[in-house]
């Protein structure tokens, strides 16, 4: 009796413990919810393109939340660095532009000139260079906000599933928040310029949040691409994609290109500003050649004056050193010395008539570096 009771009893157990893990597999089957969706685009001429074999993805979204905060601080620097002289490389073009079709207008109205026809092309050939500096500058900064980059070493998908004939996809997931991605893109016919057909292609990128609690469907389409606007978009991108549209470029190469233009301009700006250096320089030099050609010319009329009336260049020295007129001052005694030694140590001091003029000064700079004179 003692051994069926016990059979009883570990028989009782194993089937609550089966019922307990029959409900909690039923209770976790209840949770899987099926998203139906469908990708698809609406042209610009209501047609309805339903794009099939698209790769459809769905992440964790605090993953990919994360992922994209990694990205943006990874870009932040390259975008402070570019943003000014993308903007400044913008304005140089539009100036050279309007510079370019000013030249043009003056040609037109002569044609056979050929002074205008040489300024027309230098104008165009100018506004041809900033074009490319800033189309280059913006291809850069355009790629830093793009779903290229942003999308570049997405974590691993929860699920992927492919759209069939209809752009259509189906999902199983519990209940959660969600990231579906997909991207695509289509011949959108071609742009005629100069006479030659460009291939026209359109770019489709989605990075859309769900948030899942029951059976729902999904459309991607155009009101939540990554370039709509839209709230359900983890990123907003810009028209302008198409800029970067090759998916082969990546952060180092706008590294490479940031690291290169910075140590080029820092060279230009080195080279202004040793141009600025000499030619402060050489301004200088030419005030100072203009100041002793001055003086040098004061001095030849006075000269003219002086040999002519010897005693208006005593004059001059005492009205500049009124001390050497005094008697007795130390100015005067300094004079005289100086005079009866030069007579004999240096005539030729003597030999140009504003000897008075020039001796005084010599005796005050001479007195004044004494230190008992100070």
């Amino acid at each position: 009796m003692q051994k069926k009771s016990h059979f009883r009893s570990w028989k009782t157990a194993l089937s609550a413990l089966f019922a307990c893990f029959l409900a909690v597999f039923c209770a976790r089957a209840e949770e899987m919810r099926t998203i139906e969706g469908q990708v698809f685009i609406r042209t610009k001429g209501a047609e309805t393109i339903k794009l099939s074999l698209v790769d459809v993805m769905i992440f964790d979204e605090k993953l990919v939340s994360e992922h994209l905060d990694k990205k943006r601080t990874q870009a932040k620097p390259f975008e402070d660095y570019l943003r000014p002289i993308e903007k400044a490389a913008c304005d140089a073009f539009q100036k050279a532009e309007s510079s370019a079709n000013s030249a043009q207008s003056n040609l037109f109205r002569d044609t056979s000139n050929n002074i205008l026809l040489g300024a027309f092309w230098v104008r165009e050939n100018q506004a041809k260079i900033a074009k490319e500096r800033w189309d280059e500058l913006r291809r850069m900064f355009v790629f830093l906000h793009s779903s290229f980059f942003l999308f570049q070493g997405l974590p691993d998908p929860l699920q992927t599933t492919k759209t069939d004939a209809d752009g259509k996809f189906t999902f199983k997931v519990p209940n959660g928040s969600y990231v579906f991605v997909a991207k695509s893109s289509r011949n959108a016919g071609a742009d005629i310029i100069g006479g030659r057909s460009f291939p026209k292609t359109e770019f489709y990128k989605w990075l859309v949040r769900v948030k899942v609690a029951a059976d729902m469907k999904v459309m991607l389409a155009n009101d939540n691409l990554s370039s709509s606007g839209s709230v359900d978009s983890l990123i907003s991108t810009e028209d302008s994609e198409e800029l970067v549209r090759y998916e082969g470029f990546n952060i180092d190469a706008v590294a490479a290109f940031v690291e290169n233009d910075n140590r080029v301009r820092v060279a230009v700006e080195n080279a202004k500003q040793e141009a600025a250096r000499q030619a402060q320089i050489a301004w200088t030099a030419k005030v100072e050649m203009a100041r002793k050609a001055k003086i040098e010319d004061e001095r030849e009329a006075q000269l003219q004056i002086f040999w002519k009336n010897p005693k208006a260049a005593q004059q001059k020295a005492i009205e500049l050193f009124p001390d050497v007129g005094m008697a007795g001052s130390l100015l005067n005694k300094e004079f005289v010395v100086r005079v009866k030694r030069y007579q004999t140590e240096k005539k030729e001091f003597f030999a140009e008539p504003d000897w008075p003029v020039r001796l005084a000064k010599e005796c005050s700079e001479a007195l004044a570096a004494k230190p008992e004179a100070k």
